[in-house]
């Protein structure tokens, strides 16, 4: 399977970030399986999907994600920004 350019979100430090990895973490955060709290406990379903992404530990779980599922080493730089596209995204749709 070739990949083309539409199919990479970004390349930082010869690491590449594809979009299909992006939309699976907007796809974990949406998914209300994937909460320990419920919806009720927020003003919105917005500020719902956006509980994880916002806090500092979120950062860590992307390192984790990327290390064990993709087997890729992120930079903290790099973490920070698939936080912020996740993020976008999620706000975007919401």
């Amino acid at each position: 399977m070739s990949m083309n350019e539409s199919d990479v979100f970004l390349i930082e430090d010869g690491i590449c970030i594809l979009e299909d990895e992006i939309n699976e973490l907007v796809g974990i955060e949406t998914n209300d399986g994937c909460h320990s709290d419920d919806v009720e406990d927020y003003e919105s379903k917005l500020d719902y999907y956006l509980s994880n992404v916002i806090v500092d530990t979120y950062l860590e779980y992307l390192e984790d994600y990327f290390r064990l599922e993709r087997n890729k080493i992120l930079t903290e730089d790099l973490a920070y920004k698939i936080r912020n596209e996740v993020k976008t995204r999620i706000e975007s749709n919401y």
